[in-house]
């Protein structure tokens, strides 16, 4: 039984619509924001509390995230819900549907048993292989490789960017939809490897592998997450990135609430979810007593 005080906490920060607040931090200062991303991120912590009493909370943040569905491509998905992008967006390029949030939600729907195992797989072959990257920039670091996937389902989005922890989420979807021999998997095993071996020993050059992940701990988290789906290909990468510090200051004794979660390419707008930071320290000390 989880406690009164954990619901309670749930509740306050989730908003009417589904979503889980969090605060995009613009140049005017932050707001609060309402977002997909955000709310897959804080399901896939909760999946650890099977609780009666999540319920409600569960399916109210499932609802939001069934509304952020592209009503043009059929099992793509927003960043915000396609007729809610918030009014300080409105002066920019509206955000397409993204190979990011189209696995994040998918994924989350599908263990909620509100997508199938045939809709996974629709997915992967209708929105994500047609954005696969074929052909390698001029200007790319050396780790991209063809067969891996560009960030925006909208081939006329620019730039289309290669982010490596996007691409750990891709695989997770792959995987679940027991797509794993398709062309794409081990080419996208393969980057990860050469990014992240590339840039272990370096703090500054793990953000030019993720430009939409301005802290370098997500991409742990990904990468966990990675595994859990049953990408067993990436376990002894992770085992080493654990010994690294850029992943592994989330301490009990100093939780970073604060943290970035994700940020435009250039770092400009950032956001943060201080329920986010605490429910994975609440998964923490779960699993630290699991464990012992």
């Amino acid at each position: 039984m989880i406690s009164e005080l954990f619901i309670n906490k749930l509740k306050a920060n989730q908003a009417p619509s589904g979503a889980f607040l969090s605060k995009v931090h613009l140049v005017e200062g932050p707001i609060s924001d309402e977002n997909g991303f955000v709310t897959a991120l804080i399901l896939r912590e909760l999946a650890l509390f099977s609780d009666p009493a999540l319920t409600e909370i569960k399916e109210k943040a499932l609802d939001f995230l069934e509304s952020c569905e592209d009503p043009k491509l059929k099992g793509a998905f927003l960043f915000y819900p396609h007729d809610k992008h918030p009014q300080w967006m409105c002066l920019t390029q509206p955000l397409p549907a993204d190979a990011d949030d189209t696995s994040l939600y998918n994924l989350e729907l599908y263990k909620a048993g509100r997508k199938s195992l045939k809709d996974l797989q629709n997915v992967v072959k209708t929105t994500l292989i047609p954005s696969m990257l074929h052909i390698i920039p001029v200007r790319c670091l050396f780790w991209v490789r063809p067969g891996t996937f560009k960030t925006w389902l909208d081939a006329n989005y620019y730039p289309n960017i290669v982010d490596i922890c996007v691409n750990v989420n891709v695989l997770s979807i792959l995987k679940t939809a027991q797509l794993s021999t398709i062309t794409g998997y081990k080419e996208t095993i393969e980057m990860v490897k050469l990014g992240i071996e590339w840039a272990i020993h370096h703090k500054e050059r793990v953000h030019l592998l993720m430009p939409y992940y301005p802290d370098p701990m997500e991409l742990k988290y990904a990468l966990e997450h990675c595994l859990l789906s049953g990408v067993k290909e990436l376990e002894p990468l992770y085992n080493t990135t654990c010994g690294h510090n850029w992943s592994n200051y989330d301490k009990l004794e100093k939780w970073p609430v604060n943290r970035p979660i994700c940020s435009s390419a250039d770092n400009q707008i950032v956001w943060t979810c201080s329920t986010l930071q605490w429910l994975r320290q609440e998964v923490h000390i779960l699993k630290k007593h699991t464990n012992n």
